[in-house]
């Protein structure tokens, strides 16, 4: 690489010159100014301090099988923009830069050797050029190439070579630093989007070293669970633990210190009661994490299980009460009939289309289907259509059945298709089933 050196003065007024292109153009990036714009701006400064006819940047686009003139000076009009150089040029000036990844300087296009000469250099009559790659500092791809050139030959100087590095690494610290504020609100707009369709409330919670707490974060989903504005729990954290139960605040605040010792997943289900006097119970999730400054920040999700609550307080009457009046049946006459009926009126308060009765065989430790409710009708013997109508189910092949000997309450399985056997998921699915009730029948506390 042979470089040129300037007669003092007019060495030092040239990189006068240059360094206040690059603090211009710096200054231009810390304001903000929109990529094209200071892409713009860079290729008319380099063009102008270095008295050049020709400068522009080189985009290397995604895949790097081909470069876009994505900035320019010099350039015939409707060039800049649309000219594209592809991997079948791969031995242009461009492709030999990023490859090198240091400055490339041509003297003489007519005597160049190292690659070959594109049209564009060729049709504008360019006779010596300089280029220098943009970005690409550790494993990061290219932005691109820098270059310039001149229709008389020239010989640029080191100053010239340093000078256009120095607008290159202004160009990449400020593509970088646009490329990760569009990655940041893309992440916050992905963020903002997945929160809003959560369901309950998205929060963040912080214990500092002193035991005062905060709210540093709170989705718009406050106002559904608590009640309350987001705006006023992350202002006074107060504003949303008062609301806790009275019964249930020491167990919360028991959870906090547990979880804030060990640094475990948090898990609280409590009840709140807002400022209108209605009751909520709510179900709270968290993971901890210790802070540089010795908070610790809890990321979590509340939700509200009211409704949950109410349903499992309603089954478990309604199967206590089911589970006395069977139990005492069996001490009446006409047994059949009572059992029937019984059956019809579970199935009916239920909204069951499907239910059936067994009754334990001790001797062959199996069960035998007794009579089965369809679609509104009681049918006992050869009629019932069940895979076991003429088959005892051996207890060691009946789900749940060591649980509902020793606990002796009803049994619910919410979603057969989850957490029912297998043995047993397939015909129940079958049939339509979606949730499965199983009650004990007692006489005198024999099952």
């Amino acid at each position: 690489m042979e470089m040129t050196s300037w007669p003092g003065e007019e060495r030092q007024k040239a990189y006068a010159r240059q360094q206040a292109t690059v603090a211009d153009l710096g200054q231009r990036a810390l304001m903000g100014t929109s990529l094209s714009t200071l892409l713009d701006n860079a290729v008319a400064l380099v063009a102008h301090t270095l008295d050049v006819e020709f400068c522009r940047v080189m985009e290397l686009l995604p895949g790097g099988k081909t470069m876009l003139l994505r900035a320019g000076v010099g350039w015939r009009e409707g060039l800049v923009g649309h000219v594209t150089v592809g991997a079948e040029a791969a031995g242009c000036q461009s492709y030999y830069t990023l490859a090198c990844i240091e400055p490339v300087i041509v003297h003489d296009y007519n005597t160049e050797t190292r690659f070959s000469i594109p049209p564009l250099l060729q049709e504008h009559g360019a006779v010596s050029g300089l280029s220098v790659v943009i970005g690409g500092q550790g494993r990061r791809q290219p932005f691109g190439v820098l270059g310039v050139h001149t229709r008389q030959r020239r010989d640029f100087t080191e100053d010239d070579i340093h000078f256009l590095q120095a607008i290159a690494n202004v160009l990449a610290a400020a593509i970088e630093r646009q490329q990760a504020e569009t990655q940041l609100r893309e992440s916050e707009r992905r963020f903002q989007r997945m929160v809003a369709n959560a369901p309950g409330m998205v929060y963040q919670f912080v214990l500092h070293p002193d035991g005062s707490v905060a709210f540093p974060y709170v989705s718009e989903g406050c106002r559904e669970v608590c009640g309350l504005e987001p705006e006023e729990v992350q202002a006074d954290a107060a504003r949303a633990l008062d609301m806790i139960h009275p019964q249930d605040r020491p167990l919360f605040d028991r959870a906090v210190a547990e979880s804030a010792a060990s640094l475990q997943p948090k898990k609280w289900e409590g009840r709140i009661l807002l400022p209108t006097g209605e009751q909520k119970w709510l179900q709270l999730a968290s993971r901890p994490e210790r802070q540089a400054n010795g908070d610790v920040l809890w990321d979590g999700l509340l939700i509200d299980i009211t409704e949950r609550k109410r349903a499992e307080h309603v089954s478990h009457g309604l199967t206590t009460a089911l589970t006395r009046q069977l139990s005492a049946l069996t001490a009446r006459p006409e047994l059949d009939t009572f059992l029937g009926q019984v059956l019809a009126a579970i199935a009916e308060v239920l909204e069951s289309r499907h239910g059936s009765l067994w009754f334990l065989d001790a001797e062959q430790e199996a069960l035998i289907l007794h009579m089965t409710y369809e679609s509104g009708q009681i049918i006992v013997g050869e009629q019932m259509r069940h895979p076991y109508a003429s088959t005892p189910l051996f207890i060691k092949d009946v789900p749940y059945w060591p649980e509902l000997v020793s606990t002796r309450q009803p049994i619910v399985i919410a979603d057969i298709a989850h957490d029912s056997p297998p043995n047993r998921r397939d015909w129940l699915t079958s049939q339509g089933f979606r949730s499965l009730l199983k009650l004990p029948l007692l006489d005198h506390d024999v099952l």
